[in-house]
Parts: structure tokens; sequence; C-alpha cells
């Protein structure tokens, strides 16, 4: 007859009416054995992720009391069906240049998780490692279970001040405790990027070349600031005014750096030595791009100097020419450059007066000396001197070079001012006359001697005289002088240098002395005649003149004739006589004089005459006139007879010894036919 049995639900994790709609009623069973019956429970679906959950249908008292219930209860699990997410998103910060700096990844949920649920976390190495980049973190994130939550795991980064490459480290995410929630992306890649910069300079390098070979150039590469794990950084050079391979050798390279804050790296560049001068030229040397990114280049071009150590020097010549006596004549300088200068040197020249005045003179000249740079090259600089035959002094003019306009400052002047001498080739002489003067009695008489020029001298000139003793000394004869005789040129000119002569009353003989020209102050003036001697004409003619007259014997018989010695003479060492009358007498009975004349030391007289002598001669100093006096002693002539002589000193002279100035001889007659001792 079959039988019912009531029914009704009851929670358990489930719980109605959220999760599930109470129900309760009857079931009936027609009593058929294996029958079955149902009882619906409506559970409300939704997209809630949660554990799976429980209720209970539970089963009354059956209306059949035969029937008992062997399992009245019966569990209704509601399986979840419904899921969720959780992704990590990555993290990329700078590091910090000190302590730590806070990885922040947010973990973001998709989906509701009823009750909420936990996830854990933990860090785990990439290239950056712990402890030295980040600190080892773990740890447990808690979600309410709301949709687009988010929950953060926060990891500390280490700051410092090196560069290196950006590094990496993990945090990944365990399983979620509900099933349910599943991880979209597991895994936060924290990025450590480097803030940390490190710079490259490379330093300019300045040397000089060298003579010969090669000369090193290192350029200095300075790090700053620390670089993990090191780095290389390519260098090369280029031209600049210097070339290669002339001036330098082309070089290339990588420089490895250990990383080291401070550290320093070289490029070497070889220089080539040489002897030309040349400007400073440069050449280039540049860094490429570092290997390490952090690294970069704050100069990465150095300039390499290269000093000219070499140097030259433009010097020029003097140059001594005559001017000649018409046109010009080309005065040739030669300036020499000493070194070799690359790419020429130009070196201004320009003339300027010395004694020498220009357009008078010499063709004012100037321009530019263009070398081409060869070791000991020259050129020629070509002034035109004006020919003349007027006597001057050499003059001088001047080639003065300046400094170089191209070839860089260690191309200097050497000799820089080339003298030009214009030797005088005309002539002029200057002749002085002598000089003879009495001296005269008392103060002083003036001696003027004549100097002449023949031949023209332009501007003048002097000539130096001075006064030297001969026979005549000074002061007692002369006074001396000295000076210069001043001529204004003109041909022909004369000038007069005065000596003043002691006079006085000294019988002496001539002096004399001299005056001496000295060398003219232009040279084309020469003395032809360099000496003028001045004679001191001695005016005190102070004589000595005696006469003697015998004809040896002291008795004459007349008739008969009687020769006489008759000397006539000048005693005087000094003195001249011009003018001697020299007269005789004779006494009656001396007849038919007649006479002969013979000279000595320097005297000179007729050779002979008759009648009574009756002369007027000239007396040297020292000389004598021997006369020879014949005369015949007349019959009946007086018992004696008697022949004087007389000599007379004509003025200017005068002889104050007037007591041997006449002689007489007297002789006894005889008569005729006795001797003269008495005896016939």
């Amino acid at each position: 007859g079959g039988f019912t049995v009531p029914f009704s639900t009851a929670n358990g994790t489930a719980t109605q009416p959220g999760d599930y709609a109470t129900a309760t009623g009857t079931l009936t069973f027609a009593g058929t054995n294996a029958e079955t019956q149902t009882v619906t429970v409506n559970v409300v679906g939704e997209t809630l992720v949660e554990q799976d959950e429980a209720f209970t249908v539970s089963l009354g008292t059956p209306s059949n009391a035969g029937v008992t219930v062997s399992d009245g209860s019966g569990v209704g699990t509601i399986n979840n069906d419904d899921t969720a997410t959780i992704a990590i998103g990555d993290r990329t910060l700078a590091e910090g240049n000190a302590g730590t700096t806070a990885f922040s990844f947010a973990v973001t949920l998709t989906g509701n998780v009823q009750g909420g649920f936990q996830v854990p976390f933990s860090t785990a190495n990439g290239t950056a490692t712990q402890p030295g980049d980040y600190a080892n973190t773990s740890g447990t994130l808690t979600f309410a279970g709301t949709t687009g939550e988010t929950q953060t795991a926060t990891v500390n980064v280490v700051g410092e001040t090196i560069v290196e490459a950006n590094e990496t480290f993990s945090m990944n995410l365990g399983s979620a405790s509900v099933a349910g929630v599943t991880a979209s992306d597991g895994t936060g890649l924290g990025t450590i990027t480097n803030d940390d910069a490190a710079t490259l300079a490379i330093a300019d390098r300045t040397l000089a070349e060298g003579n010969s070979g090669t000369t090193a150039f290192g350029f200095t590469v300075t790090l700053t600031g620390a670089v993990q794990g090191g780095f290389t950084v390519p260098f090369s050079t280029s031209n600049g005014t210097a070339t290669q391979p002339g001036d330098y050798a082309n070089t290339s390279g990588t420089l490895t750096f250990t990383g080291n804050a401070g550290e320093t790296q070289v490029a070497t560049v070889n220089v080539v030595g040489d002897t030309t001068v040349e400007p400073d030229e440069n050449f280039n040397v540049t860094l490429g791009t570092p290997s390490n990114a952090g690294v970069t280049n704050s100069d990465g071009a150095a300039v390499g100097n290269i000093t000219n150590d070499d140097a030259a020097t433009v010097s020029i010549n003097s140059v001594t020419l005559a001017e000649g006596n018409a046109g010009t004549t080309a005065f040739t300088f030669t300036a020499t450059l000493s070194n070799a200068v690359a790419g020429g040197v130009v070196v201004p020249f320009a003339t300027s007066n010395g004694t020498a005045t220009q357009p008078g003179d010499y063709a004012s000249a100037s321009g530019n000396l263009a070398f081409a740079g060869t070791t000991g090259e020259t050129q020629t600089v070509t002034v035109n001197v004006v020919g003349d035959t007027t006597v001057e002094p050499n003059e001088t003019f001047n080639v003065v070079l300046s400094a170089p306009t191209t070839g860089g400052p260690s191309v200097t002047i050497g000799t820089g001012t080339g003298v030009g001498t214009i030797t005088n080739d005309d002539a002029a002489t200057v002749a002085i006359g002598n000089r003879t003067l009495a001296e005269g009695n008392a103060g002083t008489t003036a001696f003027n001697f004549t100097v002449t020029l023949t031949g023209s001298v332009q501007g003048g000139f002097s000539v130096p005289f001075s006064t030297a003793n001969g026979t005549a000394v000074q002061p007692g004869d002369y006074a001396s002088a000295s000076g210069n005789a001043v001529f204004a040129g003109t041909s022909g000119e004369t000038q007069t240098i005065t000596v003043q002569v002691v006079g006085e009353l000294v019988p002496e003989a001539d002096e004399t002395f001299v005056v001496n020209l000295g060398t003219p102050t232009v040279a084309g003036v020469t003395a032809s005649t360099a000496q003028g001697t001045g004679t001191i004409v001695n005016d005190d003619l102070v004589a000595d003149v005696s006469v003697t007259v015998s004809d040896g014997r002291t008795s004459i018989p007349e008739g008969q004739s009687t020769a006489y010695v008759v000397t006539v003479a000048n005693a005087s060492t000094l003195i001249d006589v011009a003018a001697v009358n020299i007269a005789q007498t004779a006494t009656a009975g001396l007849g038919n004089v007649a006479w002969t004349c013979v000279g000595s030391g320097g005297a000179t007289c007729p050779a002979s005459g008759t009648g009574v002598l009756a002369q007027t001669l000239a007396l040297p100093r020292n000389s004598s006139l021997v006369f020879t006096v014949t005369a015949d002693v007349a019959i009946g002539a007086p018992a004696t007879v008697a022949t004087t002589v007389s000599a007379t000193v004509q003025a200017p002279a005068s002889d104050p010894n007037a007591a041997n100035n006449a002689a007489t001889d007297t002789n006894n007659v005889s008569p005729d036919g006795l001797f003269s001792n008495g005896y016939e």
C-alpha cells in the first residue's frame, strides 16, 4: 500500500537562501522494492569563487511504521565552478645612490573570492643578486577577495654609486590558499635601472715633435666614477692641420678599464720628428662609445698639439762698394735662410738713412723677400747708389729686415741690418807751404803757413796740425801750436796756420821748426805735402871781419916791385855778411898796382884787377878772400911807402870789433943799387 516520508533541508557550509533555496515536503512511495523518489533543492548559481559548500536534506519518519530510515540525511555538495586570477606586475626603478629603495610589486586579483585568500611570495636572483643588490624577501599576501583588489609585495633594493648594467631579480607568487585562485602572471620582474653615471675624458697633449725618429704622444683618458665589471672604449686619430703619415702615425685601438674611479688609461700616438721649421700643428684623438651604457664621454675628443721645436733665422749681410763717378752703382745685399721652413717665409725689408741720405746718395728701396723655405736659401736686395765726383766721407745706409710675416714665431731675424758702406772713390789733397822769416828782435813774429785744398770736398772737413822742433825748439824759439784747419770744401780754398816765433838779439844760425798735418777727417782727402818748414832767419847780423896785409919785407929798393898778401876774413860761424867794402890806399911812390883774388870757405871774388883794391864783396861765415897785390916802387920814391887795406861791413850786418877791420904794411925805400940792408 505504499507509504510517505517527509523531508527538509538544513544548512551546512552552504546557507540558504544565498547558496540554495530551502525545500520541505513529502515523498510518496508506491511501495515497490528499490523504488526511488527525488527530492529537489535549488542551488543558487553565481560567479563568486568560494570553497565547495554543503547543505543537508534530512528524511523524517516514514508513514508506515514498518519502514525505517537507514540513512536519513543526504549531503548536497555545491562544487565551486568559478575561477579568479592573480597577477603580479613588474617593477622598474633606479636603485638610488645610498640606503635602499623600495621596489613595490602590485599583485592584482581578477575575480571575487568568497572569504578571501592568501598567497605566498618570495624573491629570486636574476642578474641582480642578494644581498649585494637587494634584500632577500618572502612573505604572504592576504586578499579580502574583491575583484580588482591589489596587495603589494615590497623588496628593498640596495642603493650605491657604482655604474653597472641594469639588473633584474624576480618576485615569485606561490599557490593561493583557495584552489579557484590561480596566478595568471606569477612572476614579477624587478629591474634595477642604473642611475649612476661615469664619464670618460681624454686630455689634450702638447709636445715638441723632436728632430728625428718619433715622439710618443700619450693621451690620458680618465674615468670619473666606478664602473662594475669594467668596460672598454675604442679610440682613433684624425687629421687636423697635421696629417698622417707625414706628421704622425694613424692610430686606433681599444682601451680597457677595470672600472675603478679615477682610473686612467693612455692612448699613444707616435709623432714624426723632423728639423723643418713649421707652424705648430695638431691632430685629433676621438673616443668611441664605451661598452657600458652607463659610461659617457664628457670630453671625447683630444687635440694633439705638435709644437715646432725647430728654428730658423734670416740674416742679411753688409756691402761695401765705391759709389762710382756717374750714374748708379748696384749694392746687392744677400739675405740667407738658415734652416728649412715648411711653406716658406716672407720677410719685409726697407732702407733707412745712415750718414748717407736718399735720394742724393742712394735710391730708397722696400719690399718683401719671399723664401721658398730651403735650408741655406738666399734672396737679394738691390739698392742703387748715386755716383759723383765730390770727395766726401765714407757714408752708410741700412737695409733693415722686419719680423717675418709668415713662417711662424720660430723664424726670427738673425742679423737684421745690412749696412751699405759707400766708400769715397774721389780724391782731394791738402798741401802746406814753407815759411821763412826773420825772427825779429823782440816780441813775436807770426809765421803764417798756408794750407791749400785741391779738389772739392762735400760738407767740408778739418785737418789737424801740430808743430815739432827742428833746430829751433819751443818755447825758446817759437810757441808750440796745434789745432785743426777747417775747410768748407771748395777747391783752391786756403786756410792759415799761424806760429808765433820769439824775437831776440842773440846771433845764431838760421833755425827751423816744422808744422805737420795730420789725417784729414774725410778719408778721400790726403796730404800731398804734409809738412811745412818754418825757417827762422837770424836777423842779428854781428860779424867779425878782419884784414891783414904783408909783403914779408921791411925795405924795398927803388925801381923794384913788391907783392902784398891781403887777407879779408869773416871769423863768424853764424853770420853771412852780404856786403863788405874792401878799399886800398897806397902812399906816393907806389904805382902800377895790380891784384889777383882767391876765395875760400864759400867766398867768391873776381879773379884779378888793376889799380888799388876797391871791391864790395860778400863774405859768408867762416870764409876768406886772399888778394895778391903787386906794386912798383918808383925811383925817387919817398923814404917810406905804405899800403893800407880796410874792410867795412855794410848794413844790415855789423862788426862791433872794428880794431881788426884795417891793416897797413910799411916799407923803407932804399936808393937804387942798395940792398935793403944798406949795402950795395
